[in-house]
């Protein structure tokens, strides 16, 4: 519900974004039904989409491959989860993280798709987030769970750390 609650904002930024640069960009996202409604209100962009659906890496290669090429899609859509590893974006520049994962390692291996070793210039990788929304309980959790997480691998007490991550085993529990 969320991701569709911004979804006019993000259309009106990738439209101001596009109409400014011309270049391309890539958002990141996890459910179908914002995938959908993103392909249909973009559409005057050719969007390439990429989702769990797109089985295996050739046919994740031959899309990319197409956004790469094709100068008309200006636009990515593409499941955080899908694009997570094997898949090199490094020749586009601009990013824009829908929906936040619970983890935060595929989250970062999703943003790493535009980097390679050869890679000479910055790119743009934006976190798109509602006030007021789960978008900040998620944001919270996933900066804490990474802390308590850091900690634990350098072996460092932190009390704040050891919390959180009790507090997350809780959550993580609870029946609701």
């Amino acid at each position: 519900i969320t991701a569709l609650a911004k979804t006019d904002y993000l259309v009106e930024k990738i439209d101001e974004f596009i109409e400014l640069t011309q270049e391309k960009v890539i958002i990141g996202i996890h459910h179908e039904v914002a995938v959908e409604d993103l392909r249909m209100r973009l559409a005057r962009y050719n969007p390439i989409v990429i989702t769990g659906k797109d089985a295996g890496l050739t046919a994740k290669a031959d899309k990319r491959l197409e956004f790469k090429n094709n100068a008309e899609s200006k636009v990515m859509i593409a499941s955080i989860l899908a694009v997570n590893e094997g898949v090199d974006l490094s020749f586009c520049d601009n990013m824009v993280i829908m929906q936040r994962q619970w983890n935060l390692e595929r989250e970062k291996q999703f943003v790493a798709r535009l980097q390679n070793l050869f890679r000479d210039h910055p790119y743009n990788v934006d976190y798109l987030l509602a006030k007021g929304t789960i978008d900040e309980f998620f944001t919270s959790l996933v900066s804490r769970k990474a802390g308590a997480v850091n900690s634990a691998v350098k072996n460092e007490y932190d009390p704040v750390s050891v919390a959180t991550l009790r507090e997350f085993a809780e959550m993580c529990t609870r029946r609701i």
